[in-house]
This record gives structure tokens, C-alpha cells and sequence, in this order.
């Protein structure tokens, strides 16, 4: 049987097609300049967002929780009671902003904290935060902060952060096994095993 006068014409049609395609596919890369760019949007647009609240965070094993809260030119930290529904700011930025630019030796403004999220102690009256790299411990009431020894874990958390990725196995309490993702599964293993 011999091809029909369509036949002939469809295969070509179909390979130039394929032809044309696929250098599109291979250009389709971002430039280096598109990615710096790209990194540049949080700072160049985050300050326009009023009035949004970040995911809230409980705080031990009290009914308060905290959140972060955009406002017009600057972050702002807020801690709930559930039970009587108050709101309160978490801190006084001002102060905290003043204490954490001594202990680090740079200036930090209460309107731009340097950084996004932090963890009250179990009964609330103390924060840690980590700024760029390093963990400092902050007293709430009397807005004291100092640098601490022990390195901070990097957390996954929700929403926006600057966090370091944090792929490392977490060792079991008895240190006989490892936790760890992989392939986005929890995956168990002997301890000191690959």
C-alpha cells in the first residue's frame, strides 16, 4: 500500500515541528540577571503589604500564640491570649532593636528587625531570635538581649523566612537511629549508617 499525499505531508510537518520546539525548551533558562532580579522582589515589594498577618506560632503550653504583622513600613510582632482574646505587641521593637544593635555591634531599626521569626521560651518571657547566623536569647520585660553559645537548629516552618536549609538527620533521643527526608519521606535509619 502505497502512502497517500497527506501521509507524506503529516510526518514532515510533525518532525519540523519537534525540530522548532525543542530550541525553544532549551532557551526557556533564566539569565543571571532574571535571577538577581527575582531575589529582589521580597525587598522591593514587601513593604507595600500592609495589615497581612504571618501564621501564628503557639507559645509552649499556654492558650498565647505570636505572629508577625506587616504594617505600613515596618514588621511588627504580636502575641494573642486566646482565652481573652488581647492583643499586645510581643516586645517593645524599640527597645529590642537598641539591645540587639549592642550585643551584635550593628545597628538594627525597630521598624526593620533583622529578622522574621523567633521562639518565646515555654512561659513567655524571653525570645530567640537568630541574626544572620547566630542565636541571641532576648528578655521580654526588660528587652536584654545577649549572644548565645549554642548554634540555633534551622526550622522549616510556614510562610516567607530567610532560613538556611536544614537537611541534616535528627538522632533519635537513645542516638541508636536517624530521622531524615528523603525523596519528601521520612525515612529511618541505624545511626551512623548511609
Amino acid at each position: 500500500m502505497y502512502p497517500s499525499a497527506l501521509d507524506r505531508l503529516v510526518l514532515p510537518a510533525v518532525a519540523l515541528s519537534v525540530t522548532l520546539a525543542v530550541p525553544s525548551v532549551a532557551t526557556a533558562q533564566g539569565t543571571p540577571a532574571d535571577y538577581a532580579r527575582a531575589e529582589k522582589l521580597r525587598t522591593t515589594y514587601e513593604s507595600l503589604v500592609v495589615d497581612i498577618a504571618g501564621p501564628p506560632t503557639a507559645i509552649g503550653n499556654t492558650h498565647r500564640f505570636w505572629y508577625r504583622k506587616m504594617v505600613r513600613g515596618a514588621e511588627q510582632f504580636v502575641v494573642v491570649d486566646a482565652d481573652t482574646q488581647q492583643r499586645q505587641p510581643a516586645f517593645d521593637h524599640e527597645k529590642i532593636a537598641a539591645s540587639l544593635s549592642k550585643a551584635a555591634g550593628t545597628t538594627y531599626k525597630a521598624t526593620a528587625l533583622p529578622f522574621n521569626t523567633l521562639t518565646f521560651t515555654d512561659d513567655g518571657s524571653a525570645i530567640t531570635v537568630n541574626v544572620e547566623g547566630t542565636p541571641y536569647r532576648c528578655g521580654v520585660a526588660d528587652a536584654t538581649c545577649r549572644k548565645l553559645d549554642t548554634p540555633l537548629r534551622a526550622g522549616a516552618g510556614l510562610g516567607v523566612g530567610r532560613r538556611r536549609q536544614d537537611d541534616g538527620p535528627r538522632v533519635s533521643p537513645d542516638g541508636k537511629w536517624e530521622a531524615l527526608i528523603n525523596n519528601f519521606n521520612i525515612a529511618i535509619r541505624a545511626a551512623g549508617t548511609r
